[in-house]
Formats: C-alpha cells, sequence, structure tokens
C-alpha cells in the first residue's frame, strides 16, 4: 500500500523521474519480483529483464548497478546465490 501511495504521487509530478532498483528493493524482494512489480512499469527500468542498465537524460549517462547479482545474502535456490556459493569455494 505504502508504494502504491508513493508510485501515485510520483506519478503526478511533472518531472521526469526514473526508478532504480537499490540495496533495500533486494534486500526484501527476490529479483524476479522486482522484475515484475510496478517499479518496472512499462519495462522502463529493468527491461533487459537484469537488475542493472543504463540510461542518458539531458546528456548525462547513468549506470545503475547490481551488486547482489552473484551474492550469498541471496535466497539460497537462486542462481545468484549458487554463482557466489561457487565463487566462494573455488581455491
Amino acid at each position: 500500500k505504502a508504494l502504491d501511495e508513493v508510485l501515485e504521487a510520483l506519478g503526478a509530478c511533472p518531472v521526469t523521474h526514473y526508478h532504480c532498483v537499490g540495496n533495500h528493493e533486494l534486500y526484501n524482494f527476490e529479483p524476479d519480483q522486482l522484475v515484475e512489480g510496478p517499479l518496472n512499469a512499462n519495462n522502463h527500468v529493468i527491461a533487459s529483464g537484469k537488475l542493472y542498465h543504463a540510461f542518458v537524460h539531458d546528456g548525462w549517462t547513468f549506470i545503475v548497478l547490481n551488486p547482489y547479482e552473484a551474492s550469498s545474502s541471496l535466497p539460497k535456490h537462486t542462481h545468484g546465490y549458487k554463482a557466489a556459493a561457487k565463487v566462494l569455494t573455488e581455491k
């Protein structure tokens, strides 16, 4: 409900804005939930299905990275957890 209220207020804002997935979303949601969720409406945030992207606005290039692409903090069934576990167990 809180997210819906914020998105409604932002929708009424005449200023161009971009949603970026950050650490709070990555701590609290699985990647699939973010790709399919309201922050990715019209695929303008995560069009590639990845949680990182780049865009240009007013001549500036913005690069949004996902430090949790491979992380042991992800749920154990995810590809990102398995990738991190592999790196951590390699000699």
